[in-house]
């Protein structure tokens, strides 16, 4: 099977493109065509290789910005979803908050804003900066990338250069 016509035009696919080409490879590997077996894994490797190189030339943008526009380049390159929006808006209008308040803010149960926006940043973490160590268990404090908390209250508020990135695209205080 000849896919290089294909894999030479990768690089201008969309995202849709690329995604159903994904599941097209996909799906022929898993059909056991012999006729595919040796193509399918070749687009699947392209298409890895691609999103592989479009990464680090992302990563290496962000990395010469100043912090507050490396905040908007990393909720650009990566827009928040509905949900995420709603973690960031809620520690925006209610600053020194806990975990616990935020988290009632948002109408929840259980005390998960710090989950949600822990992973949130972490997704976010080769774009912006790295994450340190956490004083309290085997891993990175990852809200500490977008907040500075305060262990004696255990509050956290917004970092003043992610409020200015966050503005930038549109991300405000509701509330003053």
């Amino acid at each position: 099977m000849n896919i290089d016509a294909t894999l030479v035009r990768i690089p201008q696919m969309s995202e849709a493109q690329r995604k159903q080409l994904r599941a097209n490879a996909q799906e022929k590997i898993a059909s056991g065509d012999a006729k595919w077996a040796v193509a399918a894994p070749k687009v699947l490797e392209a298409l890895d290789a691609q999103a592989l190189h479009e990464g680090q030339e992302h990563v290496a943008t962000a990395q010469a910005l100043p912090k507050a526009e490396r905040v908007a380049y990393a909720f650009t390159q990566m827009p928040p979803s509905e949900t995420q929006e709603r973690l960031i808006r809620v520690l925006l209008d209610n600053p020194g908050s806990t975990n616990a308040e935020l988290s009632r803010h948002l109408g929840w149960k259980d005390n998960g804003w710090d989950l949600h926006f822990g992973s949130m940043a972490k997704d976010r973490m080769p774009l912006l900066w790295t994450a340190e160590p956490s004083k309290e268990r085997d891993d990175y404090f990852y809200c500490g990338i977008l907040t500075t908390f305060d262990r004696q209250l255990r509050t956290y508020v917004m970092r003043p250069e992610v409020v200015e990135g966050l503005a930038s695209i549109g991300l405000k205080r509701r509330r003053p």
